[in-house]
Formats: C-alpha cells, sequence, structure tokens
C-alpha cells in the first residue's frame, strides 16, 4: 500500500506485533511509514525502533487494555536521547498530524465498524 500510495502516511501499530525485527525494517526502508510502539514489551525491540527510525516511531500505549505509564517509562528507558525521547512521546505524531493537508485537518470524518452514527471532528486551523 505505501508504495501505491507514496504520499500517505501509514502506521504500523503494535510495534509489529511477533513481527517486530520486520516491521522496524519495512518502516526505516518505506518513508511514508511510521511504526507505533503499544503493547511493546521487549524493550530490546523498543531501543532497536528509536534507534533505527528515531523520527518515525510513535509512542502508544494500548490503553485502557495497557499501562501508559510502563509503556511511557519503557520509551525513557530505551531512549537516551531528550531530544529523540521527546519526538517519540508526542513530537513526531505532532509532526505527522500537522503534515496533513488543510482539508485533512479541516474535517475528519470516520463511520465506524459498526455501522453507527458517523463522527465529525472539527479542528482548528
Amino acid at each position: 500500500m505505501a508504495r501505491r500510495y507514496p504520499r500517505v502516511p501509514l502506521v504500523v501499530s503494535q510495534l509489529g506485533g511477533a513481527h517486530w525485527m520486520d516491521a522496524i525494517e519495512l518502516v526505516r526502508d518505506t518513508p511514508s511509514m511510521y511504526l507505533e510502539l503499544s503493547t511493546a514489551s521487549i524493550v530490546f525491540a523498543v531501543r532497536l525502533a528509536i534507534t533505527e527510525i528515531p523520527e518515525r516511531t510513535l509512542f502508544g500505549s494500548d490503553a485502557p487494555y495497557g499501562d501508559s505509564v510502563i509503556a511511557r517509562l519503557t520509551v525513557e528507558r530505551a531512549t537516551r536521547s531528550p531530544q529523540v525521547r521527546e519526538l517519540v512521546l508526542g513530537g513526531t505524531a505532532q509532526q505527522l498530524l500537522l503534515s496533513l493537508t488543510p482539508s485533512q485537518r479541516s474535517v475528519a470524518e470516520r463511520r465506524p465498524a459498526d455501522g453507527g452514527e458517523r463522527v465529525r471532528v472539527e479542528h482548528a486551523q
């Protein structure tokens, strides 16, 4: 999908699950992809992701099922540089959201998988 739509940012969630090494490599080699860290229980995997792709790694905790404090501590423990830590803990997500086109930022719409009512979110520009 990333090759077909190279200008659309794609996020690999949950550190790629059991395939975290492949996910890190894929995201590293695909400029439009990002790696989100929720459910990451292996500190080495988090450290490797942050080392390989610091500018495209996103904090995630899988809340309410995961523990956001432990997820944050894992990132803090795995990251030496305060600047990189801040990127992972929110800076990169902010940059990603701001990189959307004005029309994408002004109105985001989605229909829930259960067919429920459409949700409309207005964002300040």
